[in-house]
């Protein structure tokens, strides 16, 4: 943002004094003022040499500190001497940290690095750069953000000495102002409706369309509107909305931080995933990821309307967390910070076979999984129950991607995961179950009920049943094939003296068929019905 724009936008003035120096509502910013104690030979035109702009111009201190006698000054007087009219020289800002798209006038922008005043810095989606001043403040520009280094100037002579002004065009910004001893110093935020003026203090700006916001963090901030007619002071721990006219609203209790106890701090999927309590009053959160718990080295930026934030693209490593509130108002409330590794790679194979719920019969199942591309070897997990504490395979240094296991009757369990060449193992893959049936019992022995006879077996709850009664053992010549809904079927004598054969098998109510259980024969032999021997051999 350029002069012309800063000097006819609407300011908001907002100054940052010691508590006790807060009266009912903070004065807007005036020009401040560094204090020198005079010592033995000063001089108001040797004064005005070594700390005005224009030397010449040391009458205004005569009059400004009541001096009868500039050539005479009794030493330890204390000689104000406005901001506005000292000597500066440049003071370049350090680059702390660049991560992301991040567009500048500097031909090359990376950590270390220096930039002068004048600088302008555009951010991207997940674009951030952290600059550190000469004091050791700190100004962090978020994503998708359009700032200026306006100014950034020294005081010849007085040590600690720091004049900053930020001009945040649109977009937010973080800072982390250094305690300042004395005046020589000045830290300010300027918005196309706003002018935030602080000494120590940690504080976000945003300039949005239509207005912007701040939130104070520690310090305590004056709030004026343009007239200085309303005027308040802003505690750590509220917010103010600033509308378009440069109007600020009465100051808000920022929400208080988020619940992070529920969410998992060892992520071990590529898509990292923070599952929180809802926060009262908060219409949608804010997620950010760094690589240092001051979170200058900003990595990810996101908003999200229900409590759990969601992030990809990062490589293993240790971050931090940190989430906070959004009210109706859009003003972000107390952060709450997490550190969390993440370990997802290798990454884990993809299971082939059986499928997730699948059921088969009792007896030698093959697993297979996918071929992952890091792996040199994996590592299988079967177990009993879906925690995998009651393990009945844990097998490593699998070079191939099947393994054969025998199991019997039961629920099971499986997982898989990948091992590089070096020895380091990733996390293992999303668990899947099966299902392995026993066998059909064989069927209890026929009754004869009058000129009938009754078969029935064994059931589970919801099962559905095909019976099948034929002259050959193959099944071919069926005498009689019947879908049942109870474990029992009466059927007639059958007239024919011969062999008979019967079966049936179990179909589950997800609809897993079960195999047919042993044949069974009934041998009808030509002699009357009441003579009748029915004889149950079991054919293997």
């Amino acid at each position: 943002m350029g002069d012309a724009m800063m000097t006819s936008a609407r300011l908001l003035a907002i100054c940052v004094l010691a508590p006790a120096l807060l009266g009912p509502a903070a004065p807007a910013l005036a020009d401040e003022h560094f204090t020198h104690l005079a010592v033995d030979g000063d001089t108001l035109v040797g004064l005005a040499a070594k700390y005005l702009a224009q030397p010449e111009r040391w009458q205004p201190l005569q009059r400004l500190n009541r001096i009868a006698d500039p050539t005479r000054i009794r030493p330890g007087t204390p000689i104000r001497i406005p901001l506005s009219m000292m000597r500066t020289e440049p003071s370049p800002a350090k680059v702390r940290s660049v991560h992301g798209p991040v567009e500048s006038g500097v031909a090359a922008l990376k950590a270390d690095s220096f930039v002068a005043e004048g600088t302008s810095l555009k951010t991207g989606a997940d674009g951030f750069a952290t600059l550190e001043l000469a004091d050791g403040s700190t100004i962090v520009v978020q994503s998708n953000s359009r700032a200026r280094l306006a100014r950034s100037q020294r005081i010849p002579g007085v040590a600690g000495s720091q004049l900053t002004g930020v001009a945040l065009e649109s977009g937010r910004l973080e800072a982390g102002v250094a305690r300042q001893r004395g005046a020589a110093n000045r830290f300010e935020v300027t918005t196309p409706t706003s002018n935030m003026g602080v000494r120590g203090t940690r504080f976000r700006v945003a300039a949005e369309r239509g207005g912007s916001r701040g939130e104070v963090l520690e310090g305590v901030v004056g709030v004026a509107s343009p007239d200085s007619r309303n005027e308040l002071a802003l505690q750590a721990g509220f917010g103010t909305v600033v509308d378009a006219t440069g109007q600020a609203a009465a100051p808000v209790r920022l929400l208080s931080a988020p619940d992070l106890a529920a969410a998992v701090d060892l992520q071990e999927r590529i898509v990292l995933r923070f599952r929180f309590s809802a926060l009262a009053g908060a219409t949608q959160y804010r997620g950010q990821i760094a690589a240092d718990p001051q979170f200058q080295r900003l990595l990810k930026d996101a908003m999200f309307k229900s409590p759990e934030a969601k992030f990809g693209d990062l490589p293993d490593g240790n971050y931090f967390l940190r989430v906070r509130g959004v009210d109706a108002r859009g003003i972000e409330g107390e952060d709450r910070v997490l550190p969390f590794r993440l370990k997802a790679r290798p990454e884990p194979p993809f299971l082939s076979a059986p499928a997730d719920r699948h059921k088969s019969s009792a007896g030698p199942v093959q697993l297979t999984w996918s071929s992952a591309l890091e792996a040199a070897s994996y590592r299988i997990q079967v177990a009993s129950d879906s925690r995998f504490t009651r393990l009945l395979l844990d097998e490593a240094g699998i070079a191939a991607t099947q393994r054969s296991v025998e199991l019997g009757p039961g629920d099971y369990f499986w997982r898989v995961a990948s091992t590089r060449a070096d020895g380091d193992r990733g996390p293992y893959g999303d668990a899947q179950s099966f299902v392995l049936k026993a066998l059909p019992k064989p069927p209890d022995p026929p009754k004869e009920e009058g000129g009938r006879v009754r078969f029935s077996w064994g059931a589970e709850p919801g099962q559905v049943f095909d019976f099948q009664l034929a002259r050959d053992a193959a099944f071919a010549d069926l005498v009689a094939s019947q879908r049942l809904d109870q474990p029992t079927i009466t059927v007639d004598k059958p007239t024919s003296a011969g062999m008979y054969y019967m079966r049936y098998r179990a179909i589950d109510p997800d609809g897993f068929i079960g195999p047919y259980s042993g044949a069974q024969t009934l041998e009808v032999k030509s002699q009357p019905w009441w003579l009748l021997v029915l004889l149950l051999l079991l054919v293997k």
